[in-house]
Protein backbone atom coordinates (compact mmCIF):
# COMPACT_ATOMS: atom_id res chain seq x y z
CA UNK A 1 0.00 0.00 0.00
CA UNK A 2 3.08 2.49 -0.09
CA UNK A 3 1.09 4.76 -1.86
CA UNK A 4 2.61 5.70 -5.69
CA UNK A 5 6.01 5.65 -6.28
CA UNK A 6 8.10 4.82 -9.14
CA UNK A 7 7.81 1.17 -10.67
CA UNK A 8 4.76 0.09 -8.31
CA UNK A 9 1.19 1.02 -9.13
CA UNK A 10 -2.09 -0.82 -8.61
CA UNK A 11 -4.15 -0.71 -11.94
CA UNK A 12 -7.79 -1.13 -12.31
CA UNK A 13 -10.45 -0.23 -9.99
CA UNK A 14 -9.34 1.77 -7.00
CA UNK A 15 -12.33 1.70 -5.12
CA UNK A 16 -12.76 -2.92 -5.23
CA UNK A 17 -8.84 -2.82 -4.46
CA UNK A 18 -9.65 -0.94 -1.64
CA UNK A 19 -12.33 -3.56 -0.23
CA UNK A 20 -9.98 -6.30 -0.10
CA UNK A 21 -7.09 -4.78 0.59
CA UNK A 22 -6.62 -7.41 3.44
CA UNK A 23 -6.97 -10.51 0.99
CA UNK A 24 -4.29 -8.72 -1.62
CA UNK A 25 -2.20 -8.55 0.89
CA UNK A 26 -1.88 -11.68 2.75
CA UNK A 27 -1.84 -13.22 -0.93
CA UNK A 28 1.02 -11.39 -2.00
CA UNK A 29 2.35 -12.62 1.98
CA UNK A 30 1.71 -16.37 0.45
CA UNK A 31 3.22 -15.53 -3.09
CA UNK A 32 6.15 -14.07 -1.48
CA UNK A 33 7.03 -17.37 1.30
CA UNK A 34 6.28 -19.48 -1.32
CA UNK A 35 8.96 -18.33 -3.67
CA UNK A 36 11.38 -16.82 -0.59
CA UNK A 37 10.61 -18.94 2.18
CA UNK A 38 9.29 -17.57 5.33
CA UNK A 39 10.93 -14.24 6.86
CA UNK A 40 12.39 -14.94 9.87
CA UNK A 41 10.51 -12.79 12.86
CA UNK A 42 11.74 -11.95 16.35
CA UNK A 43 9.72 -13.63 19.37
CA UNK A 44 8.09 -11.06 21.67
CA UNK A 45 8.61 -12.03 25.52
CA UNK A 46 5.50 -12.93 27.51
CA UNK A 47 5.15 -11.11 30.79
CA UNK A 48 3.18 -12.22 34.16
CA UNK A 49 3.02 -8.97 35.55
CA UNK A 50 1.89 -5.49 33.96
CA UNK A 51 3.24 -2.11 35.56
CA UNK A 52 1.52 0.16 34.09
CA UNK A 53 -2.19 2.27 35.84
CA UNK A 54 -4.18 4.40 34.20
CA UNK A 55 -6.48 7.63 34.93
CA UNK A 56 -8.21 10.27 33.51
CA UNK A 57 -8.06 13.79 33.53
CA UNK A 58 -10.20 16.78 32.54
CA UNK A 59 -7.79 19.52 29.98
CA UNK A 60 -8.66 22.32 27.83
CA UNK A 61 -7.50 22.18 24.34
CA UNK A 62 -7.18 25.10 21.68
CA UNK A 63 -9.54 24.01 18.61
CA UNK A 64 -11.44 20.87 20.62
CA UNK A 65 -12.23 22.53 23.84
CA UNK A 66 -12.36 20.64 26.57
CA UNK A 67 -11.65 16.94 27.02
CA UNK A 68 -11.44 14.21 28.80
CA UNK A 69 -8.11 12.32 28.40
CA UNK A 70 -7.08 9.02 29.28
CA UNK A 71 -3.21 8.38 30.46
CA UNK A 72 -1.33 5.57 31.44
CA UNK A 73 1.79 6.07 33.60
CA UNK A 74 4.70 3.43 34.57
CA UNK A 75 8.40 3.83 36.00
CA UNK A 76 9.85 5.82 39.02
CA UNK A 77 6.93 8.20 39.24
CA UNK A 78 9.68 11.29 39.38
CA UNK A 79 7.98 13.97 37.74
CA UNK A 80 11.24 15.81 37.59
CA UNK A 81 12.81 12.92 35.17
CA UNK A 82 9.62 11.78 32.49
CA UNK A 83 9.35 11.49 29.41
CA UNK A 84 5.94 11.39 27.74
CA UNK A 85 4.77 8.97 24.85
CA UNK A 86 2.28 10.00 21.78
CA UNK A 87 1.34 7.33 19.72
CA UNK A 88 0.98 7.84 15.73
CA UNK A 89 -2.24 9.18 13.62
CA UNK A 90 -5.39 7.34 13.73
CA UNK A 91 -4.10 4.85 17.40
CA UNK A 92 -3.53 5.19 20.71
CA UNK A 93 -1.94 4.98 23.71
CA UNK A 94 -1.21 1.14 23.63
CA UNK A 95 1.37 1.26 21.25
CA UNK A 96 4.01 2.03 24.54
CA UNK A 97 2.82 -0.69 26.34
CA UNK A 98 5.85 -2.77 25.56
CA UNK A 99 8.43 0.16 26.50
CA UNK A 100 6.41 0.64 29.48
CA UNK A 101 7.07 -2.71 30.86
CA UNK A 102 10.28 -2.75 29.99
CA UNK A 103 12.77 -2.93 33.08
CA UNK A 104 15.13 -1.12 31.92
CA UNK A 105 12.98 1.73 31.54
CA UNK A 106 10.99 1.20 34.72
CA UNK A 107 14.31 1.87 36.50
CA UNK A 108 15.00 4.53 34.34
CA UNK A 109 12.14 7.07 33.64
CA UNK A 110 8.69 8.01 34.99
CA UNK A 111 6.89 7.42 31.79
CA UNK A 112 3.60 8.63 30.86
CA UNK A 113 1.15 7.87 27.24
CA UNK A 114 -2.35 9.55 26.50
CA UNK A 115 -4.58 9.10 24.24
CA UNK A 116 -5.70 11.81 22.16
CA UNK A 117 -8.89 13.19 22.63
CA UNK A 118 -11.77 11.05 20.80
CA UNK A 119 -8.98 8.45 20.39
CA UNK A 120 -8.48 5.07 21.90
CA UNK A 121 -9.78 4.82 25.49
CA UNK A 122 -10.34 9.25 25.44
CA UNK A 123 -13.66 10.66 25.71
CA UNK A 124 -14.72 13.15 22.25
CA UNK A 125 -13.76 16.53 22.73
CA UNK A 126 -16.15 19.03 23.38
CA UNK A 127 -18.07 19.93 19.90
CA UNK A 128 -17.25 16.91 18.30
CA UNK A 129 -19.01 15.64 15.33
CA UNK A 130 -18.64 11.88 14.30
CA UNK A 131 -16.65 11.74 11.07
CA UNK A 132 -15.54 15.28 11.14
CA UNK A 133 -12.10 15.28 13.43
CA UNK A 134 -9.48 17.42 12.73
CA UNK A 135 -6.00 18.27 13.72
CA UNK A 136 -3.56 20.70 13.43
CA UNK A 137 -0.76 22.14 14.75
CA UNK A 138 -1.95 24.46 18.02
CA UNK A 139 -4.55 21.80 19.11
CA UNK A 140 -1.90 19.03 18.82
CA UNK A 141 0.82 21.21 20.74
CA UNK A 142 -1.94 23.01 22.98
CA UNK A 143 -3.03 19.36 24.39
CA UNK A 144 0.81 18.03 25.04
CA UNK A 145 1.28 21.12 27.09
CA UNK A 146 -2.38 21.03 28.78
CA UNK A 147 -1.28 17.17 29.84
CA UNK A 148 2.08 18.22 30.76
CA UNK A 149 0.71 21.55 33.14
CA UNK A 150 -2.10 19.39 34.53
CA UNK A 151 0.30 16.00 35.68
CA UNK A 152 2.78 18.95 36.54
CA UNK A 153 5.78 17.24 34.78
CA UNK A 154 8.53 19.42 35.11
CA UNK A 155 10.30 19.73 31.73
CA UNK A 156 9.45 16.07 29.94
CA UNK A 157 11.36 14.58 27.08
CA UNK A 158 8.91 14.29 24.47
CA UNK A 159 8.62 11.26 21.85
CA UNK A 160 6.28 10.26 19.36
CA UNK A 161 6.08 8.82 16.06
CA UNK A 162 5.38 9.86 12.69
CA UNK A 163 2.49 12.73 13.26
CA UNK A 164 3.75 12.64 16.66
CA UNK A 165 7.48 12.55 15.26
CA UNK A 166 6.46 15.63 13.25
CA UNK A 167 4.58 17.60 16.42
CA UNK A 168 7.95 16.10 18.35
CA UNK A 169 9.93 18.90 15.88
CA UNK A 170 7.07 21.62 16.87
CA UNK A 171 7.28 21.01 20.62
CA UNK A 172 11.26 21.91 20.17
CA UNK A 173 10.58 24.92 18.35
CA UNK A 174 8.31 26.08 21.47
CA UNK A 175 9.56 24.24 23.98
CA UNK A 176 9.23 27.00 26.93
CA UNK A 177 5.37 26.96 26.06
CA UNK A 178 4.75 23.18 26.00
CA UNK A 179 7.55 22.99 29.01
CA UNK A 180 9.84 20.53 26.99
CA UNK A 181 12.81 19.30 28.24
CA UNK A 182 13.66 17.93 25.53
CA UNK A 183 12.23 15.90 22.29
CA UNK A 184 12.65 12.40 20.67
CA UNK A 185 11.34 12.52 17.34
CA UNK A 186 10.68 8.79 15.45
CA UNK A 187 10.06 8.49 11.73
CA UNK A 188 9.61 12.57 11.92
CA UNK A 189 10.77 14.92 9.03
CA UNK A 190 10.55 18.83 8.57
CA UNK A 191 8.51 17.96 5.81
CA UNK A 192 6.12 15.50 3.85
CA UNK A 193 5.73 15.69 -0.04
CA UNK A 194 3.57 12.27 -0.81
CA UNK A 195 -0.07 12.18 -2.33
CA UNK A 196 -2.79 11.68 -0.43
CA UNK A 197 -5.32 8.77 -0.43
CA UNK A 198 -9.39 9.49 0.79
CA UNK A 199 -10.56 5.82 1.33
CA UNK A 200 -9.73 6.33 4.89
CA UNK A 201 -13.01 8.01 5.16
CA UNK A 202 -14.95 6.86 2.26
CA UNK A 203 -18.11 5.97 2.67
CA UNK A 204 -17.78 3.28 0.65
CA UNK A 205 -14.51 1.72 2.28
CA UNK A 206 -14.77 -0.11 5.63
CA UNK A 207 -11.95 1.56 7.11
CA UNK A 208 -11.98 -1.40 9.94
CA UNK A 209 -9.85 -3.31 7.19
CA UNK A 210 -8.69 -0.75 5.13
CA UNK A 211 -6.55 1.89 7.56
CA UNK A 212 -5.16 -1.12 9.37
CA UNK A 213 -3.71 -2.50 6.18
CA UNK A 214 -2.99 0.83 4.35
CA UNK A 215 -0.22 1.29 7.21
CA UNK A 216 0.88 -3.06 7.62
CA UNK A 217 3.88 -2.48 5.07
CA UNK A 218 5.70 0.30 6.79
CA UNK A 219 6.72 -2.47 9.88
CA UNK A 220 9.53 -4.38 9.88
CA UNK A 221 8.41 -7.55 8.13
CA UNK A 222 11.49 -9.45 11.54
CA UNK A 223 9.17 -7.44 14.06
CA UNK A 224 7.36 -10.20 16.17
CA UNK A 225 4.04 -11.33 14.53
CA UNK A 226 2.31 -10.70 17.39
CA UNK A 227 3.44 -6.76 17.85
CA UNK A 228 2.05 -6.44 13.96
CA UNK A 229 -0.79 -8.10 15.11
CA UNK A 230 -1.45 -5.61 17.50
CA UNK A 231 -0.77 -2.58 15.39
CA UNK A 232 -3.30 -3.55 13.34
CA UNK A 233 -5.69 -4.07 15.82
CA UNK A 234 -5.32 -0.19 16.75
CA UNK A 235 -5.49 0.65 13.60
CA UNK A 236 -8.84 -1.28 13.14
CA UNK A 237 -10.17 0.17 16.42
CA UNK A 238 -10.55 3.91 15.93
CA UNK A 239 -13.74 5.35 15.60
CA UNK A 240 -14.75 6.71 11.73
CA UNK A 241 -12.66 9.70 10.81
CA UNK A 242 -10.07 9.76 13.35
CA UNK A 243 -7.43 8.72 11.27
CA UNK A 244 -8.42 11.03 8.25
CA UNK A 245 -8.95 13.73 10.70
CA UNK A 246 -5.06 13.14 12.03
CA UNK A 247 -3.70 13.38 8.92
CA UNK A 248 -4.86 16.75 8.22
CA UNK A 249 -1.64 17.44 10.44
CA UNK A 250 0.25 14.93 8.71
CA UNK A 251 0.21 16.00 5.46
CA UNK A 252 -1.05 19.23 4.95
CA UNK A 253 -0.93 21.12 8.18
CA UNK A 254 2.84 20.64 8.78
CA UNK A 255 5.59 22.74 7.21
CA UNK A 256 8.73 23.07 9.30
CA UNK A 257 11.16 23.50 6.28
CA UNK A 258 12.07 27.11 7.66
CA UNK A 259 12.00 26.50 10.98
CA UNK A 260 14.26 24.37 12.24
CA UNK A 261 16.42 26.94 12.46
CA UNK A 262 14.70 28.63 15.73
CA UNK A 263 15.45 25.45 17.90
CA UNK A 264 17.96 25.89 20.57
CA UNK A 265 19.39 22.47 21.38
CA UNK A 266 20.30 23.78 24.57
CA UNK A 267 17.09 24.33 25.93
CA UNK A 268 15.35 21.51 24.42
CA UNK A 269 17.46 18.60 23.00
CA UNK A 270 16.79 16.79 19.84
CA UNK A 271 17.58 13.09 19.27
CA UNK A 272 16.04 12.09 16.23
CA UNK A 273 15.73 8.08 15.75
CA UNK A 274 14.30 6.39 12.68
CA UNK A 275 13.06 2.85 11.44
CA UNK A 276 15.07 1.98 8.13
CA UNK A 277 12.05 -0.13 6.83
CA UNK A 278 9.91 2.77 6.60
CA UNK A 279 9.61 3.87 3.40
CA UNK A 280 7.21 6.68 3.86
CA UNK A 281 9.69 8.73 6.37
CA UNK A 282 13.13 7.30 5.39
CA UNK A 283 16.03 7.69 7.59
CA UNK A 284 17.63 10.22 5.35
CA UNK A 285 14.80 12.69 5.27
CA UNK A 286 15.16 12.59 8.57
CA UNK A 287 18.60 12.95 8.67
CA UNK A 288 18.42 15.88 6.04
CA UNK A 289 16.22 17.11 8.67
CA UNK A 290 18.68 17.02 11.72
CA UNK A 291 21.32 18.43 9.45
CA UNK A 292 18.71 21.91 9.58
CA UNK A 293 18.89 21.82 13.67
CA UNK A 294 22.16 23.46 14.91
CA UNK A 295 23.41 20.65 17.84
CA UNK A 296 20.67 17.79 16.77
CA UNK A 297 21.72 14.05 16.50
CA UNK A 298 19.94 11.33 14.73
CA UNK A 299 20.24 7.92 14.06
CA UNK A 300 19.25 5.15 12.02
CA UNK A 301 17.75 2.10 14.00
CA UNK A 302 17.83 -1.52 12.04
CA UNK A 303 15.50 -4.07 11.70
CA UNK A 304 12.48 -1.71 12.76
CA UNK A 305 10.00 0.46 10.73
CA UNK A 306 7.46 2.79 10.94
CA UNK A 307 6.41 1.93 14.76
CA UNK A 308 9.44 1.25 16.11
CA UNK A 309 8.24 1.23 19.88
CA UNK A 310 5.58 -1.01 18.95
CA UNK A 311 7.07 -3.41 16.01
CA UNK A 312 10.31 -4.40 18.46
CA UNK A 313 10.17 -2.91 22.03
CA UNK A 314 13.25 -4.81 23.63
CA UNK A 315 15.10 -3.58 20.48
CA UNK A 316 13.94 0.00 20.29
CA UNK A 317 14.61 0.62 23.73
CA UNK A 318 18.12 0.29 23.57
CA UNK A 319 17.66 3.35 20.82
CA UNK A 320 16.27 4.95 23.13
CA UNK A 321 18.08 4.84 26.27
CA UNK A 322 20.87 6.04 24.27
CA UNK A 323 18.25 9.55 23.36
CA UNK A 324 17.83 9.59 26.52
CA UNK A 325 21.13 10.14 27.68
CA UNK A 326 21.98 12.30 25.32
CA UNK A 327 19.31 14.75 26.61
CA UNK A 328 19.92 14.26 30.21
CA UNK A 329 23.73 14.84 29.59
CA UNK A 330 23.44 18.09 27.62
CA UNK A 331 20.45 19.31 29.35
CA UNK A 332 23.00 18.86 32.99
CA UNK A 333 25.76 20.60 30.69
Amino acid sequence: MNIKQEGIEVQGDQTAFAHWTHVWRRVLELLHDAHCGPTPADEEPQLDDDAIVGRYIYVKVPLWGRCKIFYEQSGTGDKSNSIVFLHTAGSDGRQYHGVMNDKRMLEKCNMIAFDLPAHGRSFPYEGYHPGNHTNNEESYVGCIAAVVKKLGLQKPIICGASMAGQVCLAVAIRAEEVGAGGTIPLQGSDYLNMQRQWYDRSPYVNQALFNPEWIYGMMSPTSPLVNRQLIWHLYSAQAYGIFHGDLDFYFGGWDGRSRMKDIDTKKCPVFMLTGEYDWSNTPAMSQATCDKIKGAKHSAMKGLGHFPATENPKVFVGYLIEAIDHIQKTRSQ
